[in-house]
């Protein structure tokens, strides 16, 4: 039943919506094994794909978060649905070339950007300021279910019509977040603050230290949690195959993976809810990124085992890598003033998805050059580069941490 508050209705209907968005955010990741086998990918090349989707992200948020200063938010997301919407039937059905893959992630990419910064200013423009920090890390949150969703419906979908099938139920889940936003959504209220107040926000935000650091670390999360989403079900494959392994053979892997947002979700908001309530943000966020290079190290450790013991540890893996991932942009938007919050969201998103996409391509690039996708030793490399990240967010924080503290004891003397 609909909320009968506004404010929740429009909140509610946001984040129904950005989990429709996301359908083809994460669908790339189980298709891969079949994409690759019939366009005859490299690993590095399977990589780039995965990782333009992102690259496109990363250019598309800042300016889709300079038009929602200038036109009504409204109209950006219904945009970019419609990217959204074409970037799924353009691949395979327009072509099934590698070039194809490529524009249909792009447009995938661009589409996301349109949704996601200008949802969020939809939601908070629709809620009073003493529930909007608390309204935007749910929305947040959505990000991990999401990509929940789109691993389980790309795997039903892949099973209903082949791979081909998942890219234009992407399309269709477009459309619908389309329809449910242009009907259920009202326009932001109150006049549009325009391009000088937005260039305004973004010095703000560069001249803050704390906030460019915070988005910074993001930039390591997003690094490894996509890098992981885009090779998991590849690796899980690649265990199956192995010795021992045969009656995992025919399983499907990514509905199965797809149970780590309903695990994911709930212990991001609780981690988001303790960086907040502690008083010790810095430490908190600092132990969950350091959980997921600990899960890493397990993981390789064990990665030759039995999948009974293997695919467990890759859930534990994905769980702690986006333990984080809500507690990220709040704090970010903790550290400027409330008018210079979509800047902060903007640089953020822009770096983050710069990490997303340079994690997935260097992953594919890391398992080719050590030995490919058939290869226990090449796997191991592929995860240890995507545990990279998160240590880069740990120490990020760990020093925001060390200057918070340091700034503290020379403000006491």
């Amino acid at each position: 039943m609909m909320p009968a508050d506004p404010g929740s209705r429009t909140v509610a209907v946001l984040c129904f919506a950005l989990l429709m968005v996301m359908v083809g955010f994460a669908n790339y990741g189980v298709v891969l094994p079949g994409v690759s086998r019939d366009l005859g990918l490299t690993e590095a090349q399977a990589g780039f794909a995965g990782g333009i989707f992102f690259l496109a992200y990363a250019v598309a948020s800042p300016l889709c978060s300079a038009l929602t200063d200038m036109f009504q938010p409204k109209r950006i997301y219904l945009a970019g649905c419609a990217a959204g919407l074409v970037g799924g039937l353009w691949f395979p059905l327009v072509s099934d070339s590698y070039a194809a893959l490529l524009v249909s992630r792009a447009l995938s990419g661009l589409g996301m950007a349109g949704a996601y910064l200008p949802g969020m200013t939809l939601l908070t423009a629709a809620l009073p300021p003493e529930r909007r920090a608390r309204s935007a890390s749910v929305y947040t949150a959505f990000l991990t279910l999401g990509t929940s969703l789109s691993f389980a419906s790309a795997a039903l979908l892949r099973t209903a019509g082949g791979w081909p099938a998942a890219f234009v139920g992407a399309a269709v889940a477009c459309a619908v977040a389309a329809a449910l936003v242009a009907v259920m959504v009202g326009p932001r209220q109150g006049p549009n603050p325009g391009a000088a107040a937005l260039m305004r926000n973004l010095k703000v935000v560069l001249k803050t230290p704390s906030a460019r650091l915070w988005s910074i670390a993001s930039w390591g999360n997003a690094w490894e949690g996509m890098s992981f989403r885009i090779w998991w079900i590849a690796l899980l494959s690649w265990s199956a195959a192995q010795p021992g392994n045969e009656g995992f053979r025919g399983v499907d892997f990514a509905l199965l993976s797809s149970v780590s947002g309903l695990m994911a979700m709930p212990l991001s908001a609780w981690v988001a809810r303790q960086a907040e309530i502690s008083g010790q943000r810095e430490r908190v966020v600092a132990a969950a990124a350091m959980s997921s290079v600990v899960a890493g190290a397990i993981l390789i450790v064990f990665m030759g085992q039995t999948l009974w013991l293997v695919f467990p540890l890759t859930l534990l893996y994905a769980c702690a890598i986006f333990s984080d991932v809500a507690s990220l942009p709040v704090a970010a938007m903790a550290q400027v003033p409330a008018e210079a919050r979509g800047a902060v969201l903007a640089v953020q998103a822009f770096l983050t998805n710069a990490g997303s996409f340079v994690g997935a391509w260097v992953g594919g690039v890391v398992l080719s050059a050590a030995g490919g996708a058939d290869s226990l030793s090449a796997w191991r490399w592929c995860v240890a580069s995507m545990m990279a990240g998160s240590l880069f967010t740990a120490l990020m924080v760990m020093g925001l941490d060390v200057r918070k503290r340091r700034a503290a004891r020379t403000q006491h003397e």
